[in-house]
């Protein structure tokens, strides 16, 4: 009996499991995670049509209105022209 419930026990820890898939980033509203690959590179070089929603690129010094929309995605340009970071709002 001892030897049934051993065996028993070496099985189950035999047993592969797999994990679970990550959870979508709750931030992540406006579609930002399909551009991540894009910070750093030139803005100027890019297109954003592929957003779900609006896009509005914003670059040094410029004026922004402060309303928080979850489906806009923003595009921070920094003064070399490159994106330097995205963010949904």
């Amino acid at each position: 009996m001892r030897y049934a419930i051993l065996c028993g026990l070496l099985l189950a820890g035999c047993m592969q499991t797999t994990a679970p898939a990550p959870a979508p980033d709750p931030d992540d509203s406006c579609g930002k995670a399909m551009f991540a690959d894009l910070v750093g590179e030139p803005a100027a070089n890019h297109s954003f049509d592929a957003a779900p929603g609006d896009v509005r690129v914003i670059y040094p010094g410029q004026a922004v209105t402060m309303d928080h929309r979850p489906d806009r995605l923003n595009v921070d340009v920094n003064r070399n022209g490159d994106i330097g970071r995205l963010w949904c709002g």
